[in-house]
């Protein structure tokens, strides 16, 4: 199924039904009637391949984490599956910022701990500096905030970076292009996330041209 817009298969609905019932209430019954048909359908599809991409992303961690005893799962990974498997054409599901974010996250994390130990000034840091580190970046992923505060949480070491983030990271982002682009309506990672990504969306209004300023 192709990936149209709400607005193009609205517009293709009504012509069909003034084509069949003209400008009468039974042409906008037919018309709604479609719409939500078509709503359902697009709905079922974008559900299951959220569902499968999910099982498949965080199942992976989660066995090897438990029964294969290697540390690849991080609470914050579960935040991020929400946005590569539900979100896909979100920046911030991004390759660059999903593995970036952690990464940046993790290490800032690690630092405050290592400096500071654990206390309510090294989670702040943590969490602060992730956050600004990530924006300047522009890898900004908000599950990293949380990989920040896991990191001095936890008393990480710089092998944190590696396992869990680094490889956990790397193992969701790989199912997300695999599920992501199996999906018929799905493509990740898309071009134009990419473009938000690394430039941030901001407007600046020229007050001059602004009706009624002086």
């Amino acid at each position: 199924m192709t990936d149209v817009t709400v607005t193009d298969d609205r517009e293709k609905v009504r012509s069909i039904c003034l084509m069949e019932f003209g400008e009468t209430g039974v042409q906008r019954q037919e018309e709604n009637r479609y719409l939500f048909r078509l709503t359902l359908r697009k709905d079922f599809h974008d559900h299951f391949w959220t569902f499968i991409g999910s099982i498949i992303g965080l199942g992976s961690v989660a066995f090897l984490a438990l029964p294969m005893h290697l540390p690849l799962l991080a609470g914050s990974f579960g935040a991020s599956a929400v946005l590569l498997y539900s979100l896909p054409h979100s920046p911030l599901a991004h390759p660059k910022n999903v593995l970036g974010g952690h990464m940046i996250s993790a290490l800032i994390g690690v630092i405050c701990f290592r400096i500071l130990g654990l206390s309510w000034i090294s989670l702040t840091l943590a969490g602060t500096l992730a956050i600004l580190a990530m924006r300047i970046t522009h890898t900004t992923h908000p599950p990293g905030g949380a990989t920040a505060l896991i990191a001095v949480m936890s008393k990480a070491g710089f092998w944190f970076l590696l396992m869990p983030i680094g490889l956990g990271a790397l193992i969701l982002t790989a199912v997300a292009y695999l599920i992501n682009n199996l999906a018929p309506h799905r493509t990740y990672p898309t071009a134009q996330s990419a473009e938000k990504s690394d430039h941030p969306s901001f407007s600046i209004v020229d007050r001059s041209e602004t009706p009624g300023h002086p």
